[in-house]
């Protein structure tokens, strides 16, 4: 019997699947963990972003926290969008108990809207830093946070230590930092008593996934690091794991219906994905990997053959497999042509267009090709999808 690892997410629903409740049911789930909820708010979004924001009232958040938390006690707990000072004092009350708690401080979105106001934040700072093991917060999120603009590193660096020292935790990340090489990584400071000063500071860099306006990325990596808790992980490895992680999920490019283009992160794919994280890798694989999956979801509609993205990263097609399968355990055409039929299961799911128009928008020459395709990786033709999924 598989070991049951109860991990609670206490956070907002997003309809979109790309962040909370729904992303880290996803993650949990994918890491082995089994998923707790507790809903703070009902958000209204799409992939342009939040329309509006409803929140659950502090006592019927108060009486979901207490009838999971009595019932089945988490080994860990994420946190992330709380809209009001009651919901974040019913919060505190019930996260001082427990350990392992990764608080994701969810000021503003991943699209740069404000979450919370200015008496949110410092009571995030007062009543739930203090209980996390680590704080996760964007680069903008701090800058609302100690009302001053992050120059350059010095001041980033500054600013995490200050976090530390005021309020206790054993560790911070600050997202989306823009490098000097215009590449963007993230920065985790954590407690270390070995080192002379008390700390130990990493940079993650991610140079094309780590985009500001990819949706659900701070959501998922607190996921990933409580479920890694979860499993009785170290901090540091925790982290370390997670972003490794981060490096197997897919980008979906979406394009809507209603004329734009968004990036979300997709959870789904390898069940193994806790093993390939484990996975060693040079950070030259991991650049080539991440800019490999960004043109891919910008130009897999129309470009099919894994040598044009070869070309675009002026590396041999066969190196670039070989990067993938070190990284994913998928070669670079299984990749590229996973990304076309997600896409086109999207289409067929949402849209009214015919077999022949679909093709013709994700860049085949036939339908037949198309047809072809589809089946080999769903297991089902096109047209019996679209009749399963109505």
């Amino acid at each position: 019997m598989k070991e049951f690892i109860p991990i609670l997410s206490v956070t907002g629903s997003d309809g979109t699947g790309g962040s909370g409740i729904q992303a880290d049911i996803k993650t949990c789930a994918a890491l082995g963990g089994y998923a707790l909820s507790v809903v703070t708010a009902v958000t209204v979004q799409d992939t342009r972003g939040i329309r509006s924001t409803h929140p659950i009232p502090a006592e019927l958040i108060d009486s979901q926290l207490e009838s999971i938390t009595h019932d089945m006690p988490p080994y860990a707990v994420k946190v992330g969008m709380l809209c009001d000072v009651d919901a974040v004092r019913v919060v505190g009350n019930h996260i001082r108990k427990f350990r392992n708690v990764v608080l994701d401080t969810a000021f503003v979105s991943s699209r740069g809207e404000s979450i919370a106001n200015r008496e949110v934040i410092e009571r995030v700072g007062r009543t739930l830093m203090p209980y996390s093991e680590i704080v996760i917060m964007k680069r903008r999120e701090v800058e609302l946070f100690f009302d001053k603009k992050i120059a350059n590193q010095d001041d980033l660096e500054e600013s995490a230590h200050s976090l530390l020292r005021r309020y206790g935790m054993n560790a911070v990340i600050i997202q989306a930092v823009l490098q000097d090489d215009g590449t963007y990584g993230d920065l985790f400071l954590s407690v270390d008593s070995s080192n002379l000063d008390g700390f130990i500071c990493q940079y993650f860099v991610l140079p094309d996934f780590t985009d500001c306006n990819t949706h659900g990325l701070a959501g998922t990596l607190s996921a990933c690091i409580a479920t890694y808790l979860a499993q009785k992980k170290d901090l540091v490895e925790a982290v370390e794991l997670s972003y490794r992680y981060l490096q197997t999920l897919t980008i979906y490019s979406v394009h809507s219906p209603l004329g734009h283009h968004s990036s979300i992160i997709g959870h789904e794919g390898r069940a193994d994905r806790h093993e390939v994280a484990s996975r060693h890798f040079t950070p030259r694989q991991q650049e080539i990997y991440n800019a490999f999956m960004q043109l891919v979801a910008n130009h897999c509609n129309k470009q099919h053959d894994v040598l044009f993205y070869a070309d675009r990263l002026n590396i041999t097609s066969r190196y670039l497999s070989q990067v993938t399968m070190s990284i994913c355990g998928k070669s670079s055409k299984q990749l590229v042509m996973e990304a076309v039929v997600t896409n086109a299961s999207k289409l067929l799911s949402t849209t009214t267009f015919s077999m022949q128009e679909v093709a013709y928008r994700l860049g085949f020459s036939t339908q037949a090709q198309f047809a072809r395709l589809f089946k080999q990786v769903k297991g089902v033709s096109p047209s019996d999808y679209r009749a399963g999924v109505k």
